[in-house]
C-alpha cells in the first residue's frame, strides 16, 4: 500500500498552488496587456496573491471562479467590492443565494451590458 505522509501532501499542494499563481500571472499578461499591469513579474504576482485571498474570503475557491474574480479585481480595481461606481456589480459578487460560479456569471453578464449600453467605459 502507498503511503503519503502529511508534509509530501502540504508539499504537493504548495507547488500545485504556485503552478496556478505563474497561470494566473501568464493569463493577465496575455488577456490585460495594456492595462497599466505591472511588468514587474514580482510586483503583479504580489497582487495576485492578494487577490486570490480576496477570492477565498467571498466563497471563491475553484481555479476558474478565483481566475474570474481575479480577472476582475484586475480589470476594475482592487477595491471592486466596496468602490461606489461598482454597488451593482459587488452585490452580484456577494449574492449569498447563488453559488460562486453562478455570481460571477452574473456579474459578467451585467459588466457586458453596462459596457455595451455606454454606462462603463473601461478606457482610459
Amino acid at each position: 500500500m502507498l503511503m503519503i505522509k502529511t508534509e509530501q501532501i502540504s508539499a504537493l499542494n504548495r507547488d500545485a498552488y504556485v503552478r496556478f499563481e505563474q497561470r494566473l500571472v501568464d493569463y493577465l499578461f496575455e488577456h490585460l496587456p495594456h492595462s497599466g499591469l505591472s511588468e514587474d513579474e514580482s510586483a503583479l504576482r504580489d497582487t495576485v496573491k492578494t487577490s486570490i485571498q480576496s477570492a477565498a474570503r467571498y466563497g471563491y475557491s475553484t481555479e476558474p471562479d478565483v481566475t474570474r474574480y481575479v480577472y476582475l479585481e484586475m480589470l476594475l480595481g482592487s477595491d471592486l467590492l466596496s468602490n461606489p461606481q461598482f454597488t451593482r456589480l459587488a452585490a452580484l459578487l456577494l449574492d449569498s443565494a447563488q453559488e460562486p460560479g453562478a455570481r460571477l456569471d452574473t456579474a459578467f453578464e451585467a459588466l457586458a451590458r453596462a459596457i455595451e449600453d455606454g454606462r462603463l467605459t473601461l478606457e482610459e
